[in-house]
């Protein structure tokens, strides 16, 4: 397993070089409020058929971090569902852990999130496990200093909406 001082370089390797128009599909992202967990959305299901297809090596999941880094968590379906950015927390998507359950089915591993801790990375399993090491959802909120500050209190924030949450 690589060590510490090698892991700002390796991920540059495997999530941040410059894109190419042959890299077409080795990345593959998803928007919170077309979450995978959403039952009869059309859209959601075309694109997690593409990630079955094609097999990109790197995925990033767009999570929802005030759901925290414990429960499996995705806000119900709602065919007429509009997000409302005048209130805080926003009340979409799903949380890491939820999306690390995905990955996990889809054959992907949980290597980070971004500095601004809303965007998960996922590499395809088998690739650069000696390199970047597979994260808990757990370790990256400790490891983020951003999602550091997470208390119960952001998550109770989220449920005192009317919006209907479940556990996936």
């Amino acid at each position: 397993m690589a060590d510490d001082a090698e892991q700002p370089r390796m991920a540059k390797l495997v999530v941040c070089r410059p894109f190419r128009e042959r890299d077409l599909y080795d990345h593959f992202r998803t928007d919170p409020v077309r979450s995978e967990f959403r039952q009869a959305d059309a859209h959601r299901k075309r694109r997690l058929r593409l990630l079955d297809r094609i097999q990109p090596r790197v995925v990033v999941f767009e999570f929802n971090p005030y759901c925290g880094p414990d429960r499996s968590l995705t806000i119900s379906y709602e065919p007429d569902f509009r997000l409302d950015l005048s209130v805080e927390p926003y009340r979409c998507g799903a949380s890491l852990p939820a999306f690390v359950k995905l990955g996990q089915r889809k054959g992907y591993r949980l290597v980070g999130v971004q500095s601004l801790g809303f965007n998960a990375f996922f590499v395809r399993q088998g690739l650069g496990e000696q390199l970047v090491p597979t994260r808990s959802a757990r370790e990256c909120f400790e490891r983020n200093e951003r999602l550091q500050a997470w208390s119960q209190a952001w998550l109770d924030a989220m449920f005192s909406g009317n919006q209907a949450w479940q556990e996936v």
